[in-house]
């Protein structure tokens, strides 16, 4: 079931090709496509040099940056486009742009083969950051500001704008004194986009204020003004962190957090002597988290999280009155005690070795089941001979203790990077069982096209199994030989492959899943990925013109990207699969910009 899953993904990103016949792609123990693999994968098609389009015009083609004729683009692929202003657009006197996206449903190919794009000016969102303290005036006050809304681009992750304010005026209240109209940031959003705009106070001003949030959409330039201090928005909660025994926890960080969003909506509290705190929320009754984590003077702390902690009542609600939440307890463990571990890892021959600079992170559950449970986590890195010395939550004379371990092992180690559970750990601190790596996977394959060289591809490969946490996403790569081929060392899993040629190359960016769980059995040695084909190039032209008054802007710098074609319609449900980023390209004089796309 798993691997039909992948070959479908595989199928998604190369169904443009199926179109035309043979994919191209051929694992090792499974062959498709249309046939046998090519014998002949160096075949170089002749293809004429060029200095300009008229060079091509009897092939109806471009002249593309490689000074080769390659045909046009035709629409059949899934292709979004993002845009970014020039350098100097954000200039007060010039045009107001910032970063759109132009989905496929919306790219047009007019009869010549031009994509022409409307490049929309933004508005402009200037703001200012109020403090108010009863007339007094306070000292200046860090922030950050961040806009966050949704890509227009399936399959993108979503756009995040930010500006920090490190040096603000004094503010008063108005009516004390005069208040300067000049805004401590601005920043250009596309209209009509709704953004999720934060700001958060930075430290120490995050122990006075909590942040403040707001949905917005613009249409015009608009101004926008948060207030920090105001009574009337502010609600203030207190408690106290107990142990088991219920003597107060001090050094304690306490947080509120939004259930839904995962982002803190309180001031940052510290315990006291006595383990109790205070927090600033924004006012209303509504449900929160409490979360209480170590800090640098009590770094014994387990995470943990009280949940549906419901506050406020607004009326009477004072930082001298907060409302008084009681006492929050904290899992009970024994004292952590000093192990050492080491790093080995293990040859196909049996033979062990110490790795160094392999970070291990142990992450544990304390407390009783049933009652309040936290999370320990301790990291340690390797040295020379592969030792880790590190403080841990040990067992007891029942039970061992289970941890996770999350093992990073450097890029160019020949020992695989992991994410292990049940690992043990006795009642006694000392010599621990070693931490027993395996070795990365050969990874090997053939890359196949039609160009010039196949030398200097760089491939990549990209983990996609969520399943390992911290470790997806992990990017490893290696370039082709003079004959196509490659090999990586790979840590055992799934991956997405990533074929950039050279820009000396008239080929373009390429991707496709792995279809199979990259491990070695016990009697292989590699793992082949067989013969990988490249498409074709095209050549997109892209010509960007002002929404405002059609001029053609120079300087933009063009994205494009390949869709899931499952997900290229205006359908409003999230992009299972990643977008691919098949090319880049900054417009000339006349407003045009040519990238390179696979051709269908």
């Amino acid at each position: 079931m798993t691997e039909n899953r992948h070959k479908r993904t595989a199928v998604r990103l190369l169904y443009a090709l199926a179109l035309v016949g043979c994919v191209g792609l051929i694992m090792a123990s499974l062959q498709t496509g249309c046939g046998a693999p090519a014998t002949n994968v160096n075949s170089n098609p002749v293809t004429p040099d060029c200095e300009t389009d008229a060079d091509c015009a009897d092939q109806g083609e471009l002249c593309s940056a490689y000074k080769v004729c390659l045909p046009r683009a035709n629409g059949l692929l899934a292709l979004g486009i993002e845009l970014n202003p020039p350098p100097e657009a954000n200039a007060y006197d010039g045009p107001k742009l910032t970063q759109v996206e132009i989905p496929p449903w919306e790219l047009y190919y007019g009869a010549d083969g031009l994509v022409r794009v409307s490049y929309p000016e933004a508005v402009l969102m200037s703001g200012a950051l109020r403090v108010l303290d009863d007339g007094r005036p306070l000292e200046a006050m860090q922030a950050t500001v961040t806009a966050t809304r949704d890509s227009r681009l399936p399959g993108r992750p979503k756009v995040v704008m930010s500006k920090t304010i490190s040096a603000l005026r004094t503010y008063v209240r108005p009516g004390d004194q005069e208040v300067e109209d000049n805004p401590d940031f601005t920043m250009m959003l596309p209209g009509g986009l709704t953004h999720a705009v934060r700001t958060a106070p930075l430290s120490p001003y995050d122990e006075a204020f909590h942040p403040i949030s707001t949905n917005l959409s613009m249409d015009t330039d608009d101004a926008i003004v948060f207030m920090f201090g105001e009574t009337d928005t502010t609600d203030y909660l207190s408690g106290a962190v107990v142990d088991a025994l219920g003597t107060g926890v001090p050094a304690v960080e306490v947080r509120a957090v939004n259930e839904v969003s995962g982002q803190a909506v309180s001031t940052r509290g510290t315990t006291d002597e006595r383990g109790e705190f205070i927090l600033s929320v924004p006012s209303g009754l509504r449900s929160y988290t409490l979360t209480f984590s170590p800090s640098a003077d009590n770094q014994w702390v387990p995470e943990t999280a009280h949940e549906l902690v419901q506050c406020c009542d607004h009326e009477n609600n004072t930082y001298d009155t907060p409302q008084d939440m009681g006492e929050f307890m904290l899992p009970a463990f024994p004292d952590p005690q000093t192990y050492q571990f080491v790093v080995e890892g293990i040859w196909t021959s049996g033979m062990p070795d110490p790795v160094s600079e392999v970070t291990v992170s142990f992450e544990t559950t304390v407390g009783q089941p049933g009652g309040v449970t936290g999370k320990f986590v301790a990291t340690a890195t390797s040295d020379e001979g592969g030792v880790i010395t590190v403080d841990l939550v040990p067992g007891d004379s029942v039970d061992l203790r289970m941890y996770t371990l999350t093992i990073v092992t450097s890029p160019t180690s020949e020992f695989a990077s992991d994410v292990r559970t049940g690992f043990a750990v006795g009642p006694n601190g000392g010599a621990g069982e070693n931490i027993v790596l395996d070795p990365r996977v050969p990874f090997t394959g053939h890359v196949s096209a039609d160009a010039p060289s196949l030398e200097a591809i760089t491939v990549m490969a990209r983990r996609n199994d969520h399943s390992v946490g911290d470790l997806a996403g992990v990017l490893l790569s290696t370039v082709t030989d003079e004959d196509g081929r490659f090999n990586l060392l790979l840590d055992p899993g799934m991956y997405t492959l990533e074929l950039q040629p050279p820009t000396s190359i008239p080929l373009p960016r390429w991707a496709l899943d792995v279809p199979e769980f990259v491990q070695l059995d016990a009697d292989e040695t590699v793992w082949n990925a067989g013969i990988i084909s490249i498409p074709a190039a095209a050549v997109l032209q892209v010509q960007v013109e002002s929404a405002t008054d059609e001029s053609l802007l120079k300087n933009v710098a063009v994205s494009v990207y390949l869709i899931d074609p499952a997900c290229a319609e205006q359908l409003g449900d999230t992009c299972e699969y990643s977008a691919v980023l098949l090319g880049e390209a900054v417009t000339d004089v006349n407003g045009q910009a040519r990238l390179i796309v696979p051709q269908p």
